[in-house]
């Protein structure tokens, strides 16, 4: 249905002669002294209309949201910001038809109405004869890593032999987003592996030996689900191996004079293994005019009679 507006201008005349001849664009004229009415019939059929979305996604912590459009056929259209919703939450500039928080949204503390950070709110074009249009916005936060992982460098100290968990890598701080990875990198990084919670195990059919290696050094890299990522070194240092037995043989308690003979140490590790330890000993005789021990452990009978022999071992 098409309406009908009349819009009435009243034109102030100076004196009655000449009336009506520049006001071609009147339909309608009539003169009351010298006070003149100019109706003009305007025909308007079209509500305004929003050439803005009113779905959008922006990112937390920050304050700018959209600016708004709307248009009409023919006449000008005012913006307006209605009380609906999480209008509270917002500033309107009607004249440009900029929408922003009044504080940055909060990802992981929502403020709007449902508390599921998709903001609501209403506005409203009105042009100057009274017709309106209403546009709904939806307006979703999106979340963002506020800070990259933080992962702290750290030593692990392990047995020969032991058990194929080395530990977890210490998670200080994930970011706004959870850790989703973890990968290692460096020169050692081959005999481990780490899972997805950063626990750092041996790789299979790995042998850590303290006489051939007794420290590792790797890098281990952490991701979270932004992309963001940080880095650690971790060490891994082989523990010495602890003597839990020491064993000694001797040829013989008594020994001609003149004689020399060989003293044997085995010592037994709480890795399992057991090993000769003779040149790691030191032997230590009470009596030196009777027993002599040289560099190599070897003994010497020198004179008749008795000593005690001193055995001085600091494992390996």
């Amino acid at each position: 249905m098409r309406q009908l507006f009349i819009i009435i201008t009243l034109l102030i005349l100076g004196s009655v002669s000449g009336f009506g001849q520049n006001s071609k664009s009147c339909h309608i004229k009539k003169k009351v002294h010298n006070i003149s009415y100019c109706f003009t019939v305007i025909s308007d059929s079209q509500l305004p209309h929003f050439i803005s979305p009113n779905e959008i996604t922006v990112l937390e912590n920050q304050t700018a949201a959209i600016t708004i459009a709307a248009t009409d056929e023919s006449l000008p259209v005012t913006l307006l910001l209605e009380t609906d919703g999480d209008a509270a939450l917002f500033t309107f500039e009607s004249s440009t038809g900029t929408l922003t928080f009044k504080t940055a949204p909060n990802y992981e503390s929502s403020a709007d109405s449902n508390s599921d950070n998709t903001y609501e709110v209403i506005i409203k074009a009105i042009d100057n004869i009274g017709l309106e249009s209403f546009q709904t916005l939806n307006i979703h936060v999106k979340n963002v890593a506020d800070v990259t992982p933080i992962i702290s460098g750290t030593t692990f100290s392990i047995d020969e032999n032991s058990s194929a968990q080395i530990g977890a890598v210490p998670i200080l701080k994930s970011g706004d987003s959870n850790i989703s990875a973890f990968t290692l990198s460096g020169d050692d990084n081959s005999s481990f592996s780490v899972d997805a919670q950063g626990v750092i195990t041996l790789r299979p059919n790995t042998i850590l030996d303290y006489t051939v290696k007794p420290i590792y050094q790797f890098q281990v890299v952490a991701i979270n689900d932004a992309g963001d990522s940080n880095i650690a070194v971790i060490t891994v240092k082989i523990n010495k191996p602890i003597v839990t037995e020491l064993s000694f043989t001797l040829d013989a308690f008594e020994m001609p004079l003149d004689a020399t003979m060989a003293f044997t140490a085995v010592a037994s590790y709480n890795n399992g293994k057991s090993t000769n330890v003779i040149s790691e000993v030191l032997l230590i005789a009470d009596n030196t005019s009777i027993i002599q021990v040289d560099a190599n452990n070897t003994i010497k009978a020198l004179a008749e009679g008795s000593s005690n022999l001193h055995v001085e071992f600091e494992g390996v």
